[in-house]
């Protein structure tokens, strides 16, 4: 008798992608959207994971398209690894477009929402800084990976943006969710 294994989808849009290169880093756009579904026995069904939008006015049609394709999924519930802003935009108005996610939404900042290693900071540099960095849950402190860019100012104006549609930002904490498959009609936020 085979088990049948609830799916989780995961969303991969990844707007930059950096690679090495001989002279440096280098970035590009993706310009498609993927869907890897991941089955896990036990795990939640309905789950929906993107990282890296770093959203400007360039790619806003392209997340808008991405939040259709989550919603088309009809998740119970969408994560955002980080990374919503794409350099130190003062206007956050931008940010408005995740209130169109038809899911409760947590997120998580990346370290362009701390304005942090957005200058070409070295790949040895990164590394040193994590090895030092306490990330068990007891201690977690990241605060070796901070430099001079950082800007805790604007990731908390970030922060009120995306609250205030309907995006959970959590830094340094978790939330235990009781999990049921819902319908669309009773899981918005």
């Amino acid at each position: 008798m085979a088990v049948k294994l609830p799916r989780i989808q995961y969303l991969a849009f990844f707007c930059f992608i950096v690679v090495p290169s001989l002279t440096g880093y280098m970035a590009w756009e993706a310009q498609n959207i993927g869907v890897t579904m991941l089955l896990i026995e036990g795990a939640p069904e309905g789950v929906v994971f993107i990282a890296d939008p770093h959203l400007k006015e360039t790619n806003i049609d392209r997340v808008r398209r991405v939040i259709d394709e989550i919603n088309a999924l009809d998740p119970s519930l969408v994560l955002i690894g980080g990374d919503f802003a794409n350099g130190r935009e003062s206007d956050f108005a931008i940010h408005a477009v995740w209130s169109g996610i038809d899911a409760p939404v947590y997120a998580v900042l990346g370290n362009h929402d701390y304005c942090a290693g957005i200058n070409g900071i070295g790949g040895l540099q990164k590394m040193t800084s994590v090895a030092g960095a306490e990330i068990t849950a007891c201690g977690y402190d990241v605060g070796t990976l901070r430099e001079e860019t950082t800007d805790t100012e604007f990731a908390d104006r970030l922060v009120a943006t995306l609250e205030r549609n309907g995006v959970r930002v959590l830094r340094n904490e978790y939330v235990e969710l009781t999990y049921r498959r819902a319908g669309r009609h009773d899981r918005r936020r």
